[in-house]
């Protein structure tokens, strides 16, 4: 996750620690959506700041596409992903 561009229009690949996660649910516009928390597990013990996570927003078109978290510290692989800088 360290190596993630912002800026490039590339899909992007990354392993992360998931540090918080919500149950995927609906939306007024027929999707789904889940929110986890990852980190860097090599970043954070560093900096040891808990500020230093990324959100990663899932969206489907059915519920059974998205994972549901039954445990926090499990490692997720996102791969395809379009990064971007939310509210700075």
């Amino acid at each position: 996750m360290s190596k993630a561009s912002l800026t490039s229009a590339e899909p992007q690949h990354v392993y992360g620690v998931i540090i918080d996660a919500t149950f995927p649910y609906k939306t007024a516009n027929e999707r789904y959506i889940c929110s986890l928390k990852i980190v860097d597990q090599s970043l954070y013990k560093k900096s040891g700041d808990a500020s230093d996570f990324a959100t990663l927003v899932l969206y489907a078109k059915r519920f059974e596409d998205l994972p549901i978290i039954t445990r926090l510290g499990d490692i997720i692989r996102v791969h395809r992903a379009t990064l971007r800088l939310y509210n700075g």
